[in-house]
């Protein structure tokens, strides 16, 4: 009995973090599906995006100016690189 008490909050726990992370793929997937059926090269410009930068810092810049234009949607000012970061000699 308390054995089954102390594996049922384990058991929540997983199946939410399970629920979690399969919520963020399938977002993730939408995604990349509608970059690739709007045509190669804007797929290959999303892709590159992606590569060069690193959407955690950016978002965090991005919450701290968000403003609202006259149709009531919600924009920032966000750094994004358009080439990648410079490798240094090992």
């Amino acid at each position: 009995m308390v054995l089954a008490i102390a594996l049922l909050p384990c058991a929540f726990t997983y199946a939410a973090g399970l629920n979690a992370g399969r919520f963020q793929g399938e977002t993730a997937a939408h995604a990349i599906a509608a970059a690739i059926q709007a045509g190669p090269a804007e797929a290959l410009t999303w892709a590159r995006l992606m590569q060069d930068n690193d959407a955690i810092p950016a978002m965090a810049v991005c919450h701290q100016s968000i403003q609202q234009d006259a149709s009531g949607r919600h924009y920032c000012l966000m750094p994004v690189w358009t080439d990648p970061a410079a490798t240094s000699a090992p």
